[in-house]
């Protein structure tokens, strides 16, 4: 079993400007993650080091039948509350539009998440230790011209384009 190391870690929020506000005063947040997503094996080592007294090999066993089980139940259109965090459930990811829709006209499925109330008291209890107001101004860092197909290149007068933007 691997030791994980995660460092004492703060909640901090980058701040942008609003650039839907004339007055320029307003911002917007965006909590900062760190690169590192903790895996199941993270978690694993975490508990394992807490001498809980269950093996790690045992947690990994019971991690792997609530994930097959979740799934499951997932893949027949049932709602999962997850541990006391909040509960996934399956909704539809678009509009249909016409008067007698058929199945074949369903939009696609996505997997939405509500957290429970435990999990929302907790986050009013948690605190921003760092605010970092964003230097970047939003810039336009290509042009693909829809009809054309061509990147960075003269556009086609009355057809449609697609801009790849930074810093938005």
């Amino acid at each position: 079993m691997m030791n994980f190391q995660i460092p004492e870690h703060r909640v901090s929020m980058v701040l942008y400007k609003n650039r839907f506000d004339k007055t320029g005063e307003s911002f917007y947040g965006r909590v900062h993650r760190s690169n590192k997503t903790l895996s199941l094996e993270n978690l694993i080592s975490l508990i394992d080091e807490r001498d809980t007294g269950i093996s790690a090999h045992l947690v990994q066993h019971s991690a792997q039948l609530l994930h097959e089980e979740i799934m499951r139940q997932l893949r027949q259109g049932k709602a999962v509350n997850v541990l006391g965090i909040g509960t996934f459930y399956l909704a539809a990811d678009g509009i249909v539009k016409g008067k007698n829709p058929v199945p074949a006209d369903a939009p696609p499925l996505c997997l939405r998440f509500t957290p429970s109330a435990e999990v929302n008291k907790s986050l009013k209890k948690l605190s921003v230790s760092l605010v970092v107001q964003s230097q970047h101004d939003p810039q336009i860092d290509a042009v693909r011209d829809l009809f054309s197909q061509k990147d960075n290149e003269i556009i086609t007068c009355g057809k449609s384009y697609l801009f790849f933007c930074l810093n938005l």
